[in-house]
């Protein structure tokens, strides 16, 4: 699939993504992310902890004009991420293999920042896309631990950022177990998003 004929939509299948041994973010936290983010198809995105890159690939898909750049520290999760960025055609992804939040100064600007892994740099990270974004810029970050919760729900409201949300997502699948259909849990994930107001901390 080349860059040029790749859909411009949202709804990639969890078995379409290379997966390996890297965590990703299941379908309906997907889903969730790219709305509370409000993308507009000329933004530039920075994903921050981005894993095997199913969150970068599903953004850059809806980006016709925009942008993504793709923060990973894990070999093995970067590794994925390029076979994912390949299979996908989205030539509009740029991956930077680094530690966040070292070596961000690379990136001045982003309309819009997804967290999905901070490394126990959360706060760090919050007040760097507060000073990133331009005002109305989006912030959304996922997360599965009370800690992380605490820590974004607080920084996020210190630094003045309005339209803030906060949701659990709680997702069972079906899976047949025998002859009968049984509801298997997934972890719980909370979603924290916000709009960069006028008051910047």
């Amino acid at each position: 699939m080349n860059n040029e004929k790749r859909p411009v939509n949202s709804g990639v299948k969890d078995s379409e993504f290379v997966r390996g041994k890297v965590p990703m973010t299941k379908a309906e936290v997907r889903a969730v992310t790219l709305s509370k983010l409000q993308l507009k198809n000329s933004d530039i995105v920075v994903d921050l902890g981005a894993g095997s890159g199913s969150l970068s690939i599903e953004a850059a898909r809806l980006l016709t004009e925009g942008s993504v750049v793709s923060v990973e520290r894990n070999p093995e999760a970067i590794a994925i991420l390029k076979q994912n960025r390949e299979k996908f055609g989205c030539k509009n992804i740029t991956i930077l293999e680094m530690e966040a939040p070292v070596g961000l100064d690379q990136i001045a600007y982003a309309d819009k920042v997804i967290i999905g892994g901070s490394g126990g740099h959360l706060a760090e990270l919050i007040d760097w896309a507060n000073k990133v974004m331009p005002e109305c810029g989006r912030l959304v970050m996922n997360m599965i631990t009370l800690e992380n919760l605490h820590i974004g729900w607080e920084t996020i409201q210190h630094l003045g950022f309005d339209e803030l949300e906060l949701v659990q997502i709680f997702v069972s699948r079906g899976k047949g177990v025998g002859s009968v259909t049984m509801m298997m849990g997934e972890n719980p994930v909370y979603v924290i998003s916000g709009r960069k107001g006028r008051i910047h901390g």
